[in-house]
């Protein structure tokens, strides 16, 4: 949690407890937003309010998750084999024959 003064631009960090609230005690007079953020979350700000002297302010901000985005990329390149010669022959030596996996022996 950040408190901002719109005034003097001066800021105060501040962190929630297991309920979510927060305080920032003794704050100067002034105009300030609050931002809270969380690992996860999107940002959320408030609009700007008044603090006056002896006066305590309430706000509810509620973080949600953030956008997401996901563009995929779809590329057609040439295949490993060429369509254009059918007479293509492959010459498998022996060796090569002998290390083909064959579980049934035929």
């Amino acid at each position: 949690m950040t408190a901002e003064d719109a005034g003097t631009g001066a800021r105060r960090v501040g962190k929630t407890n297991g309920q979510g609230r927060f305080l920032f005690a003794q704050v100067e007079p002034g105009t300030y937003s609050v931002t809270a953020s969380a690992p996860g979350f999107a940002e959320q700000k408030s609009q700007p309010f008044a603090v006056e002297v002896g006066r305590t302010v309430t706000l509810n901000l509620r973080l949600a998750p953030p956008n997401v985005t996901q563009t995929v990329e779809v590329r057609a390149d040439e295949g490993l084999t060429s369509l254009d010669n059918p007479n293509i022959a492959t010459t498998l030596e022996a060796k090569m024959i002998e290390r083909l996996p064959n579980p049934g022996q035929d």
